[in-house]
């Protein structure tokens, strides 16, 4: 039901306006590590405990998180790990063939449910 709603709210907000990127990494610390310092055209394939390694999106740090992850979760590729503590998120570009990886990450689930809440959190309306 969280990730209905995610993708609900996601796709009928109107607007993807004011995402803060420098005061969701304050929030963030070392919760989890966000590394978009990929080119657009990166096959990703690195899964690290806590760690969300994606291609920018939109130049806003909170937008790219955002849009990979509706990704993942509306093409079926979110998964829970066998233990059941984490996640595994893909996004990729070619949905149909899925050779090139635009985003990959292991992060335990509240952990995620904490990341995708403090962007709420910090967004100014």
């Amino acid at each position: 039901m969280y990730f209905y709603n995610f993708l609900y709210e996601y796709e009928h907000d109107g607007s993807h306006a004011g995402y803060k990127p420098a005061l969701f990494l304050q929030e963030l610390g070392n919760l989890v590590i966000v590394n978009d310092n990929y080119d657009k055209k990166a096959n990703i394939n690195k899964l690290e405990q806590n760690n969300l390694h994606f291609t920018p999106y939109n130049k806003n740090l909170c937008w790219a998180i955002m849009y990979h992850i509706r990704n993942s979760i509306a093409h079926g590729n979110l998964y829970s790990t066998c233990d059941g503590q984490s996640f595994l998120i893909f996004d990729y570009s070619d949905k149909e063939k899925r050779s090139r990886c635009t985003m990959s990450g292991k992060v335990e689930k509240t952990k995620l449910y904490k990341l995708l809440s403090l962007i709420q959190k910090t967004r100014k309306l």
